[in-house]
């Protein structure tokens, strides 16, 4: 929910319609699970597969994007 950037797509998410959301939204998610998958610190025990790591991941994206905005 921390990269959901409308309430529309929140609900085309819990109604399972992954189709109708906007490019933008998918490019996000997409960055923040490559990050998990990929980065070498999301790949330490203390991170890799546990709810931390993916915490990380989503805070790391939503970095990024602010930097990006900025």
């Amino acid at each position: 929910m921390a990269l959901v950037p409308t309430i529309e797509v929140l609900e085309n998410i819990q109604a399972c319609k992954d189709d109708e959301s906007s490019t933008s939204f998918k490019n996000m998610t997409d960055a923040a699970f490559e990050y998990a998958m990929t980065n070498e610190t999301q790949q330490l025990a203390t991170t890799k597969g546990s709810l931390f790591g993916a915490y990380n991941a989503v805070i790391m994206e939503s970095k990024r994007l602010c930097k990006a905005t900025s």
